[in-house]
């Protein structure tokens, strides 16, 4: 990791427990957390993170019901430069005890949850998830699976999923453990390297707002708390309409937080961060929303 200059590794099939104790893994400069398979061997997930950087594990609503289940999920918040990034580690057995469903379900709220607690943060994801099919919630998410070699025999079980794939590079090498797993090499660059002789004039800033389903929830609620009288009471419709419309644009306003995302006019048509986790679900929930309103 020293050779590298590695920032954080994650390890899954760890195989511990809890007779082996931390400091017997313990690496200089590195900060562990762990999670062990509890009640049947095999299993367990690791990640070293930089101890110059803050990293601390997160809990969601999931993580207790979960743990019971036997998924072996665990997120970690690390704080780099003044920048949060969410950083989640999977290991989702061939022959689960659970169903794989269910886990997919949780692993997907647990994402929605921490993307709403941590709006500005830069999400990766990443570990051995067996063949899971998770295409189509990680579009519905904003998160794109950017492994595009294989990484055991004829298969990627090895994913690595983000918000800003815009980036982000990886590469397929061979691991310095003892696993038949090919090791994933992610390598991540600031918007600035990528640009260093970008004209700083030939930019724009994005406004959208977050319609992720905390904030859909906190809007609903406010739309069926707010006063239509000046929408029911009116007996012209353009008015009425204009009313209708004025009072929604408040409430969003009151109820969506906006993000802004300043872009460089040559940068990737991928507009990562906060714009990817704008996903199609969200959006279709959004606009179905509106419609039904407007009916």
């Amino acid at each position: 990791m020293f050779a590298c200059m590695c920032d954080v590794a994650a390890v899954t099939e760890t195989l511990l427990s809890k007779a082996v104790d931390s400091t017997a893994i313990q690496i200089d400069g590195y900060t562990l957390h762990r999670n062990d398979r509890s009640g049947r061997r095999g299993g367990g997930i690791a990640v070293y993170v930089k101890e110059r950087y803050n990293s601390s594990i997160l809990s969601t609503a999931n993580s207790h019901s979960g743990k019971l289940l036997g998924h072996e999920l665990m997120w970690l918040k690390i704080s780099k430069n003044a920048q949060i990034y969410i950083f989640g580690l999977v290991y989702h057995p061939p022959k689960p005890i659970y169903d794989s469903h269910d886990f997919t379900v949780k692993l997907f709220n647990d994402i929605d949850e921490l993307s709403c607690i941590f709006p500005q943060a830069t999400f990766y994801i990443t570990g051995n998830f067996n063949r899971l099919d998770i295409t189509k919630q990680s579009i519905d998410a904003g998160l794109t699976q950017i492994v595009q070699s294989t990484t055991h025999g004829r298969h990627t079980l090895d994913l690595f999923l983000t918000d800003r794939d815009d980036i982000v590079s990886c590469t397929v090498v061979k691991s310095c453990l003892n696993t038949d797993h090919l090791a994933l090499m992610v390598n991540c660059v600031t918007s600035c390297s990528i640009f260093t002789d970008c004209n700083r004039t030939q930019q724009r800033q994005y406004k959208f707002y977050d319609i992720r389903q905390c904030y859909i929830d906190k809007l609903g609620q406010a739309i069926y708390e707010s006063d239509w009288s000046s929408v029911t009471d009116c007996l012209n419709v353009t008015e009425a309409y204009s009313a209708f419309l004025y009072i929604l644009h408040c409430l969003v306003e009151q109820c969506r937080p906006p993000l802004h995302h300043t872009l460089h006019l040559l940068s990737s048509p991928c507009l990562g961060g906060g714009i990817n986790s704008v996903g199609k679900a969200r959006l279709m929930t959004l606009i179905n929303c509106q419609q039904k309103l407007v009916t």
